[in-house]
């Protein structure tokens, strides 16, 4: 299952990204592409709330495989 996420600044992105791996009856069977709009001083979506050194148990790290991101400054965003 191939899940397309796009986030212009958005600082609910990580908690939309933890919920489609915590929610899934087979996580494992997930990969989600990320395009990334920031700017400096934004969190960016695939980044855990600690270090996975740290706390290799929480979803973003044990799913890291699984996410691919596209990192991308918001300045260079074009919509409506």
């Amino acid at each position: 299952i191939f899940v397309s996420l796009a986030s212009y600044r958005d600082y609910h992105c990580r908690v939309t990204l933890e919920s489609i791996f915590a929610r899934a009856t087979h996580p494992q069977r997930i990969r989600v592409g990320v395009v990334d709009q920031t700017k400096e001083g934004d969190i960016p979506c695939h980044i855990p709330n600690a270090p996975c050194n740290r706390d290799p148990d929480q979803i973003l790290c044990k799913y890291q495989d699984r996410i691919d991101v596209y990192p991308m400054e918001a300045e260079l965003a074009v919509g409506p």
